[in-house]
This record gives structure tokens, C-alpha cells and sequence, in this order.
């Protein structure tokens, strides 16, 4: 299983063809083809989460190649999003430090 966070503002049918060719491309690749016994499978919108959409891959493998295969996949899933312009998507914080007290003229009043 592979799961991919994705932004809210991602296309997910774009996402979607997205895994899917890149998984039938690894499928494909003859230094893997003997190692996945089946196409990879898009299943769909795994959750929804407060920063992002998560969307699993599924690839069934032969017995103890899994983290290999699924080693390479994110490279390539990686790689093909970057190309399609989608973003992987992570929590983001914005952190301030003041250094004097002229900083804090720039911030709300707090009460």
C-alpha cells in the first residue's frame, strides 16, 4: 500500500491517471515485472485529512519484495507528480520570533 497526501486543490482524476500510469510503467520495466504479480491499483480517496486529501495506490508483490517495490514507487510517483505539477502535500506551520520589542508592534494586540 502506498499512500499519497495530495492538496485539496489537486485534481484527483488528474492524480489518479497519474498513479495509475506510473504504476502500469513499473509494471512494466523489466526489473521489476517479475516482482508485482498484478497492475497496480488506484483505490481511491483513503481519507481526508486537515492538511491534505490522502489517495491510496495498492500493488500486490512477490512475498518479502514489497518494500523495495514500494521503495521505487514513491521515487517514481514522486517524480511523475512534480511533472504533472501536483504537489505532495505536507502540514505547513509559520513560526515568528521576535528578536526586540519593535517586532511585537507588528503583531496583534493580545489580551
Amino acid at each position: 500500500m502506498l499512500d499519497v497526501p495530495v492538496a485539496y486543490e489537486a485534481n484527483l482524476d488528474v492524480v489518479y491517471r497519474v498513479l495509475e500510469d506510473t504504476g502500469q510503467a513499473m509494471r512494466q520495466d523489466e526489473a521489476f515485472t517479475d516482482l508485482l504479480l498484478e497492475d497496480p491499483s488506484v483505490w481511491g480517496v483513503q481519507s481526508l485529512d486537515a492538511d491534505g486529501v490522502v489517495v491510496r495506490l495498492a500493488v500486490k508483490t512477490v512475498p518479502l519484495q514489497q518494500w523495495a517495490v514500494t521503495r521505487e514507487l514513491r521515487r517514481r510517483v514522486k517524480k511523475a507528480l512534480d511533472e504533472a505539477g501536483i504537489d505532495i502535500h505536507f502540514p505547513q506551520r509559520t513560526i515568528r520570533l521576535l528578536t526586540d520589542d519593535s517586532d511585537k508592534d507588528s503583531l496583534p494586540s493580545q489580551r
